[in-house]
């Protein structure tokens, strides 16, 4: 387990004292007062939820990205829609084989075009569903360990204020 020094207090973090927690002995060579020692749980504490906030901000980022991507795949479908309403009218119409001509090799175009962006849609969706797969798995496996240490510390607490 690491040590870590609060710059402001010159405190050690609780994952110090909680190595140590088996015995009182530690924590009186650690020469810490008990306000110290609480100032310092409450500033770990409150940087357990600053880094709970800011993951939370992550993951709703990644999903207002994944909903922008699916607006924009709804938008190409009805593009694709407008497109094939005016083939239909397109070959109704008496112009000509010429005219048609034109027209299927416009079509074909316009259809390789749509295919090319909805494959790279398709890419871009699949990397962000795998990032905010990874993304959840890593949130959900810092709170887990975030939660751990939070009960670890409040449980300290209660041993301090049980000594006082």
């Amino acid at each position: 387990m690491t040590v870590a020094t609060d710059k402001r207090s010159g405190a050690t973090s609780p994952s110090w004292f909680l190595s140590r927690a088996g015995s009182t002995a530690s924590v009186v060579r650690a020469r810490r007062t008990a306000p110290e020692f609480q100032l310092t749980l409450k500033h770990d504490m409150e940087l357990i939820k600053a880094q709970l906030c800011a993951q939370t901000k992550a993951f709703e980022a990644l999903s207002h990205s994944i909903t922008l991507l699916e607006q924009e795949s709804r938008q190409q479908r009805s593009r694709i829609a407008q497109l094939e309403e005016e083939l239909k009218y397109a070959t109704c119409s008496s112009r000509g084989t010429a005219v048609e001509a034109v027209l299927q090799s416009r079509i074909q175009e316009l259809w390789r075009a749509v295919a090319v962006e909805v494959q790279r849609l398709q890419a871009s969706m699949n990397r962000k569903e795998s990032s905010m797969e990874n993304l959840s798995l890593e949130v959900l496996e810092s709170k887990k360990i975030l939660w751990e240490e939070l009960e670890a510390v409040q449980a300290e607490l209660q041993r301090i204020h049980q000594k006082l």
